[in-house]
């Protein structure tokens, strides 16, 4: 949504195709993009640069945007003084890590708005986030900020320059002090769980307190702790995690899909953002929980969030959109939260009055003084049995009530879609969506992966073979970031999984030597996060903590292993090790911040199962043993399908000539460390192998 200023007249935003930058496009701030032209004023005039890093669905930023950046007094100070430069933060994730790692340094928090005052040369000295536009009791005002460092920068402008420098020096030096060589192991999986469930919640569920976020990584960490362990409490963290987080005010609970987090210990009240990113990695959660427990709940769970993402972010031609704003209307949550009498008069006073007990719709209100946020505080059976009502009536008065309430909201104002394309989230996404297909048995969400991996594979590639970062309204732009793929060929190695598509195989492939060829620091070993240092960026970094999506490191290890596995090639699981131990000292000390570094780790400790099924792909014997293999937790294998005639992957993987086909039934072989076991064709014997 583009909202205009008092004048009408926009500002050099309006060339720009980012959603978030479009919101900016007609504010009085004579905002300029990112790049060369804005900092050739700032050095010609000898002004500083005050830079506003944000997203489009960021309530903060919408709300710093009305009071300051729609301003018009705001706005002469930071024409008149400043040159001023807006990023979009999914766009540019390269230019917010070194300005959100700034502002961390200096102040030791950090979020969105970024708000940070710099140098011509991009050297940064003040950073902060939200700023309201007049002071606060203790905190300063973004008027009385703008006053402050513009009279620096004409008395002390010197002074700046060098703080600048040295911030820039510093994060770079943080940056180069990888420690590596130090030995990685079971005792550092040990430590991240112990520290892990010191910061559990044990009566809500997650970790720490709020804001609290669902960090799915977290709980992938604990499954195959559990896995490898057979520890019963790193299930039971899970398992309440997962629980509360269904339950709560967090997930929609008429349209389904996480919201971005909760402000609120107990899950109950969120930020109503909703991202791709979350979507992918929670369905993937759910999904390893129905796995592991067999409880139909979390496979319902991992059904109604893809229910959301095909309603309502899939681009028709393929592809998925980024995030759903937490506005409407100007105001955060307007959309989701109901009035307990508004709800009544929907669904009758009866039903309505069952329904809203059920999701707490109180009359006070549980989000502002009369509106609440849907939200579960007791079971389907506690509350049948508390209210007479049998299970299967109180279940259809659930569900039709919750029909005609989405009904009834989808004629509100819709919250407004980041509809821009992110290769790397969409790698998310296509990899939980091809797991989601393989266990629940579900043709359409193998369709929905298929038709997005393709919309990347002919939209969002170069001549060469290279990915882009971002595509929207049918531009593709930005050189892909070491996430765009090591996410991507994640998703084409799921994929490969799912349908043995060797296609897939065979870009996966491909794709990883590209970024080994354009990421991998040969000397310090791991990868950069871009491809090349630019006049753009002052350096390149190295991410390898997880945030809100895991890190491109872990993500590009875990890759290099598993095809490293899949094809027999050695070299590749030597660099995937590598790139974990390239920053193991940091790793060993505190392990429970690399959750997804520590998932590469267990898998490199093994020991990895490499299962090879020969035969038919649609004949009936094949699918039995396809069955068994993907309705069980196997975090620790890899799986090849081989029909005897199929040139691509034999190219790829030399020995599978060495395999006889069995003409009338499909054949399993479970395999380590280059010596498989006898091999099966009954399913049964297969799901004994696979349960030793």
């Amino acid at each position: 949504m583009v909202e205009q200023n008092l004048k009408g007249s926009s500002n050099l935003l309006l060339n720009e195709k980012s959603p978030y930058l479009l919101q900016h496009a007609y504010n009085p701030v004579n905002w300029f993009p990112w790049g060369e032209e804005a900092f050739k004023k700032a050095r010609e005039g000898n002004k500083p640069v005050f830079l506003s890093i944000g997203y489009s669905t960021c309530h903060w930023c919408h709300v710093m945007a009305r009071e300051s950046f729609q301003d018009n007094t705001v706005a002469e100070i930071l024409n008149e003084s400043f040159i001023s430069i807006k990023v979009d933060r999914e766009e540019r994730p390269d230019i917010d890590e070194i300005y959100i790692t700034a502002c961390q340094m200096m102040t030791g928090r950090a979020g969105w708005p970024l708000t940070v005052f710099m140098t011509p040369d991009k050297k940064p000295f003040f950073a902060g986030t939200y700023f309201p536009r007049g002071g606060q009791k203790d905190k300063p005002g973004l008027i009385e900020i703008l006053e402050r460092v513009k009279s620096l920068w004409e008395s002390r402008g010197e002074d700046l320059v060098a703080q600048g420098e040295k911030m820039i020096q510093t994060i770079k030096e943080e940056q180069d002090n990888f420690t590596k060589d130090y030995p990685l192991s079971h005792e550092t999986l040990e430590t991240a769980y112990t520290q892990l469930e010191q910061q559990f919640d044990p009566v809500d569920g997650g970790f720490g307190k709020a804001p609290k976020f669902p960090e799915a990584q977290k709980t992938f960490f604990l499954l195959r702790w559990w896995h490898r362990t057979g520890n019963e409490k790193a299930l039971k963290m899970v398992n309440l995690t997962l629980d509360s987080l269904r339950k709560g005010g967090i997930y929609d609970q008429l349209g389904y899909g996480f919201h971005r987090y909760s402000t609120d210990d107990e899950w109950l009240v969120p930020h109503f953002e909703k991202m791709l990113y979350d979507q992918a990695l929670l369905s993937r959660a759910y999904l390893e929980g129905y796995q592991v427990t067999g409880e139909g709940k979390y496979a319902q769970t991992a059904k109604e969030i893809f229910e959301y993402v095909i309603r309502e972010m899939e681009n028709p031609e393929g592809g998925f959109y980024s995030a759903q704003n937490a506005e409407s209307e100007g105001e955060e949550g307007k959309y989701f939260v109901w009035d307990r009498s508004e709800v009544i008069k929907i669904l009758g006073e009866e039903k309505g009055t069952v329904f809203c007990d059920f999701f707490g719709i109180t009359p006070q209100g549980n989000f502002d003084e009369k509106r609440s946020v849907l939200h579960i505080n007791k079971t389907f059976h506690k509350f049948s049995q508390d209210r007479e009502i049998p299970l299967k009536e109180l279940k259809e008065i659930l569900e039709e009530g919750r029909s005609s309430l989405l009904t009834a909201r989808q004629n509100r104002v819709e919250p407004s879609k980041d509809d821009k394309i992110l290769t790397s989230w969409n790698g998310l996404m296509i990899a939980s969506l091809a797991l989601g297909a393989g266990i629940l048995k579900e043709p359409a969400y193998e369709k929905t992966a298929l038709k997005a991996a393709n919309f990347v594979l002919q939209n969002m590639t170069t001549e060469d073979g290279e990915l882009f970062r971002r595509f929207r309204e049918g531009e593709k732009v930005i050189a892909g970031y070491l996430d765009d793929y090591a996410f991507f060929v994640h998703g084409l190695l799921e994929l490969y999984e799912l349908t043995f598509d060797s296609l897939y195989l065979s870009k996966a492939v491909e794709l990883n030597e590209k970024m080994l060829d354009l990421f991998w620091d040969e000397e310090n070993k791991g990868f950069f996060y871009v491809k090349k240092v630019t006049e753009d960026m002052p350096f390149r970094v190295k991410k390898y903590f997880d945030s809100e999506i895991p890190s491109g490191n872990a993500i590009a290890s875990m890759n290099l292993l598993r095809i490293g596995y899949i094809t027999y090639n050695e070299n590749l699981k030597k660099i995937g090790i590598e790139t974990i131990n390239s920053y193991s000292m940091q790793i060993s000390r505190y392990p429970h911040v690399f959750p997804s570094v520590l998932g590469s780790l267990n898998f490199s400790l093994g020991p990895v199962k490499e299962i090879i099924i020969t035969g038919k792909k649609d004949d009936p014997s094949t699918l039995k043993l396809l069955t068994e293999l993907r309705e069980r937790f196997l975090p620790l294998k890899v799986s090849v399908f081989y029909d005897g005639d199929n040139r691509l992957l034999e190219d790829l993987i030399p020995h599978l000539k060495n395999y006889q086909l069995d003409k009338d039934t499909s054949t399993a072989y479970l395999c380590e460390n280059y010596t498989c076991l006898n091999p099966v064709s009954d399913s049964s014997k297969l799901a004994e192998l696979l349960d030793k």
